[in-house]
């Protein structure tokens, strides 16, 4: 777990200073360690602990209607996901694991201003569901709160209770309904106390770094990750 811990400081910290999508780039690595259906639900609680602790840190820019609705859609859309994701065979996990990464890299490269106006249902539940199965949706939940306006501390902060809820949802469904341990969980959740000084000091240190580096870091650790993964797409 020594490698899982290193590296959700490092995917954490890199969240909030650049806005790094953890899972996409964390999935494709963990598979050298654990099997795909435990990578998906450890990075579900390492990104659910760290939306607890944006909630402390962004507490005052909460916007909270659209938080709870959010939410609310979340909450469904964990529950479902969850519940279907313990039918999908290793290959199929290790394959949206490329297939989100890919995605990722072709948004990122064809991204045009922000025009699309998503619903509730699609940035709550949709996104939620997509989730649960190990895909980078968050950028559509993001973009329905830009549209509003709100500013990015304002967005950190919603985001982080829908997420908080759907997260939570999909971690208790999983649990229950593929036997996880809650042992596994425990060893997940002594690391809450160094995601809440990581987020906190990721704060401090936004804006940091320029675009242009912010984008090397994105793009770049990623198409490493998917590389270093692509053994597993043959076992």
């Amino acid at each position: 777990m020594l490698v899982f811990y290193f590296l959700s400081i490092l995917v954490v910290f890199l969240g909030v200073v650049v806005g790094l999508p953890g899972a996409v780039h964390i999935n494709p690595i963990l598979l050298h360690f654990f099997e795909p259906h435990i990578v998906t639900f450890l990075t579900t609680a390492l990104l659910l602990m760290t939306s607890a602790s944006s909630i402390i840190i962004f507490w005052k820019y909460i916007q909270w209607k659209d938080a709870l609705l959010l939410a609310f859609y979340g909450l469904l859309g964990g529950v479902a996901g969850g519940l279907l994701f313990g039918y999908l065979s290793p290959r199929v996990v290790v394959l949206l694991f490329f297939v989100s990464g890919f995605a990722f890299l072709w948004n990122h490269y064809h991204k045009k201003p922000n025009t699309n106006k998503y619903g509730l249902f699609v940035s709550g539940f949709l996104t939620s569901f997509l989730q649960s199965f190990g895909v980078s949706a968050g950028a559509i939940r993001r973009t329905f709160l830009l549209t509003k306006g709100y500013s990015l501390q304002e967005i950190y902060g919603t985001i982080a209770i829908a997420y908080t809820v759907s997260g939570g949802s999909i971690v208790v469904t999983r649990m229950v309904h593929e036997d996880i341990p809650f042992a596994l969980l425990y060893q997940i959740l002594v690391l809450f106390p160094f995601i809440f000084i990581t987020v906190f000091i990721g704060k401090k240190m936004m804006g940091l770094f320029s675009k242009r580096v912010q984008e090397y870091i994105v793009v770049y650790s990623l198409i490493v990750s998917l590389i270093l993964a692509i053994p597993y797409l043959f076992k």
